[in-house]
C-alpha cells in the first residue's frame, strides 16, 4: 500500500487530511525500516551461501581431525617407543658398573698390574742370575785350565 491508497482511506473515514498525512509519515517511515519479502528472500540466500561456505569448512575440519587422529596415533606410537627405550636405559644401567664396582675393578688391576711388575722383575733377575752363573762357570773353567 502506498501513501496515496492510505490517505485516501484515512479520509475516507473522516480524518482529516492533515492527520491522515500524519498517519501516512509515521507508516511510511516504520515501513522503510521493516524488511521488504525481496530483501528477506535476500537475506535468506546470502544465508544459504554462508551454510555452503561453512559447509566446505566443515568438511575441511572433518579433515584436520582425521589428520589430527593420525597424529595421535603416531604420538601413542612414539610414547610407546620411548617406553621401550626407558627399559632398555634402564637394563644398560643395571649392567653398568657402579663407583663401587669400578673401585673393586681398580683394586684387581692394581693387583694384576703389581703381579705382571714382580713377575717381570723376577725374570729379569733370574736372567741376570742364569747369565751371572754362566759367566762364574766360565770363569771356573778358564781358571782350572791355566792352574790346573
Amino acid at each position: 500500500m502506498n501513501a496515496i491508497e492510505m490517505l485516501s482511506e484515512l479520509e475516507s473515514v473522516s480524518f482529516t487530511t492533515d492527520q491522515a498525512r500524519a498517519i501516512t509519515r509515521i507508516l511510511e517511515s516504520r515501513h522503510g525500516e521493516a524488511a521488504s519479502k525481496e530483501d528477506l528472500h535476500k537475506i535468506i540466500h546470502e544465508f544459504k551461501g554462508l551454510e555452503n561456505k561453512f559447509g566446505g569448512l566443515r568438511d575441511e575440519f572433518g579433515g584436520l581431525r582425521d589428520e589430527f587422529g593420525g597424529l595421535r596415533d603416531e604420538f601413542k606410537e612414539l610414547r610407546s617407543e620411548f617406553k621401550g627405550m626407558d627399559n632398555r636405559v634402564k637394563q644398560l644401567e643395571n649392567k653398568m658398573a657402579t663407583k663401587d664396582d669400578l673401585k673393586e675393578l681398580e683394586d684387581k688391576m692394581a693387583t694384576r698390574d703389581g703381579m705382571r711388575a714382580e713377575i717381570l722383575s723376577s725374570k729379569y733377575d733370574l736372567v741376570k742370575w742364569i747369565a751371572g752363573g754362566l759367566i762364574a762357570n766360565g770363569l771356573l773353567n778358564l781358571l782350572i785350565k791355566y792352574y790346573g
